[in-house]
């Protein structure tokens, strides 16, 4: 059953890493000495090694950031904005289905894309990355470029550590209604439903969506112009540079296959968290649909 509902997006991941598999064989044929402190004593081996750790590393700040956060997420909201809301619990079945996986992966990767853009032109983590010989005659371009690739992995795990409380959250169908609010009992506002989960997710999605404008604008496209200046290994090894934020996306999806796995499991436990603060059983249809 896992096999055949999984299938499509295993077989995806295989192919990703045949293609990088290729293309690092391609560009192991240019010599390039080591330049990272830690080092395994090829440029590309070393290179190879940090986009592969993205996959592994994402399940673990996965499971590490929900188990982590999902609490206090889930707390902070009931206390700060939750003070006049009633919660529910909305058991929803598992789709028979596996689907939406890249997109649910996608946002994260932006978000890594961002965070990765903010700390790539930060000379002491240039400093604590690479070997100084380097630093001194690399371009201030591809330096920041390369550093960035370096950080893929950390700031991948960053972001999805960030999401996996709300993505916890949302699986368990912890909601909300207003429905007690003395605007909504005047008529003056509408009953709604709302998912704490997704409370988290439309800010952290307004948060990355207006990131990748500011980057595209200042930061990506300025840089792609400057890349075409330069030799062409460069611009070769650079041409995929745009693309980044959707292969990190298909190596989240690792992540996102063990959330689909666990979702039972976890469930139970937010439930556990949700009870300690008042929160259980279903909401007492609050929209009146069962009126007679």
């Amino acid at each position: 059953m896992s096999r055949t509902r999984y299938s499509k997006w295993i077989k995806i991941l295989a192919a990703n890493f045949v293609i990088i598999a290729i293309e690092f064989i391609f560009l192991a044929s240019f010599p390039a000495p080591p330049l990272f402190l830690l080092s395994t004593g090829s440029f590309w081996l070393d290179f190879a090694i940090l986009i592969c750790s993205i996959p592994v590393l994402s399940i673990i700040s996965f499971f590490a950031g929900g188990y982590l956060l999902a609490p206090v997420f889930l707390g902070a909201f009931k206390k700060i904005v939750g003070r006049k809301l009633i919660f529910g619990i909305e058991d929803k079945e598992r789709p028979k289905q596996f689907k939406g996986a890249f997109f649910k992966a996608l946002t994260p990767a932006f978000m890594a894309i961002h965070i990765g853009l903010l700390l790539c032109n930060n000379s002491t983590i240039q400093g604590m990355i690479f070997l100084p010989f380097f630093l001194n005659f690399m371009d201030p371009v591809y330096l920041r470029v390369l550093t960035l690739t370096v950080l893929l992995p950390v700031v991948s795990t960053i972001s999805l550590f960030l999401f996996a409380g709300p993505f916890f959250i949302l699986d368990a169908g912890i909601v909300y209604t207003n429905k007690e609010q003395e605007n909504v009992k005047n008529g003056m506002y509408p009953t709604e439903i709302q998912s704490v989960g997704g409370w988290y997710l439309n800010i952290l999605k307004g948060f990355t969506g207006i990131s990748i404008l500011f980057d595209f604008t200042s930061v990506i496209i300025p840089y792609m112009l400057q890349v075409f200046s330069l030799p062409p290994l460069i611009i070769l090894t650079n041409l995929s540079w745009p693309l980044m934020p959707f292969i990190i996306a298909f190596f989240m999806i690792t992540a996102i296959i063990m959330q689909d796995k666990t979702v039972l499991a976890r469930k139970k436990y937010v439930y556990k968290i949700a009870e300690k603060m008042g929160i259980r059983g279903p909401l007492e249809d609050p929209l009146r649909k069962n009126k007679p």
